[in-house]
């Protein structure tokens, strides 16, 4: 009896893949910005697994465009908002509750600290909440 051996996808299987899935553009619209943030959030949050060399490839194209359309839409409407607002803004956008932040800061109380206003995101909040939404640490300074 013969067995088939699975093989890995290559490199530019994976690419291409991706590719098929949402194509490399420029992102002009707000949904597909966060179909954009969807997938760089899925290939970011790998865990222990590697992305493969199709897959970094993608997402580094892809995080142009989205740091691309961030720059000419977002910043320029939160340039006046202060952290707190660009973070209320972010967690509405991806529809999140304070606990939900609290999982991504590491700690429930402290998100709900800084989300009253009573607390100041530390260097390590401001790194985990930037690559949670994917956005420049900028926007919580």
């Amino acid at each position: 009896m013969k067995t088939i051996a699975s093989r890995s996808p290559t490199a530019e299987e994976d690419y291409l893949e991706l590719v098929r899935s949402f194509p490399l553009r420029p992102i002009r619209s707000k949904a597909d910005h966060r179909r954009a943030l969807v997938i760089v959030a899925k290939l970011s949050a790998k865990g222990d697994q590697q992305p493969t060399a199709g897959e970094a490839d993608y997402l580094a194209a892809l995080g142009r465009f989205v740091d691309d359309y961030e720059r000419s839409h977002i910043l320029p409407a939160l340039a006046a908002a202060s952290p707190l607002d660009v973070l209320h803004h972010l967690m509405d956008q991806h529809g999140m509750t304070p606990a939900d932040l609290g999982e991504v800061l590491g700690r429930r109380p402290a998100a709900t600290m800084i989300l009253k206003g009573q607390r100041e995101m530390s260097k390590a909040h401001i790194r985990a909440a930037a690559a949670h939404f994917a956005v420049n640490p900028s926007v919580f300074l």
